[in-house]
């Protein structure tokens, strides 16, 4: 398995009253300082180089396995043949692909889970089929 690479990305709407503001904040986000104070005081990962070269990410082990596999990474463009059919899946998963019965359902507790199995893997292979098209 590999890991999809992970950047944090600010959007400012440049026709905005407050496309200023919007930069600035953007800048915060993704600034070297805000990601070493984010690591340091909630063990937030940085994604910005300067900051991951600025802190041990070894003093944390998920911090330290997702640098680690970085190496490995690949990048991931999500366009609407990902999303549309996700929806479907999603909608499949909890009302059911024929509208009322759900894929998935549960009694009281875990133990009394009952899934279709061949509806659902019909369901999820429409779904890749989907999305890799």
């Amino acid at each position: 398995m590999n890991s999809v690479g992970g950047c944090k990305l600010a959007v400012v709407n440049s026709v905005s009253s407050e496309a200023a503001w919007g930069a600035e904040f953007a800048n915060f986000l993704t600034n070297k300082e805000n990601q070493v104070l984010r690591y340091d005081e909630l063990a937030e990962a940085p994604t910005n180089i300067a900051a991951s070269n600025a802190v041990d990410l070894t003093t944390n082990y998920a911090v330290a396995a997702l640098s680690l596999q970085s190496a490995y990474a690949f990048s991931l463009n999500v366009s609407n043949n990902f999303w549309t059919p996700t929806e479907t899946l999603d909608a499949a998963l909890n009302a059911g692909a024929d509208g009322t019965t759900s894929l998935i359902t549960s009694g009281a507790g875990t133990a009394n889970i009952v899934i279709n199995s061949e509806a659902l893997q019909t369901t999820l292979d429409t779904a890749v089929t989907s999305m890799i098209a």
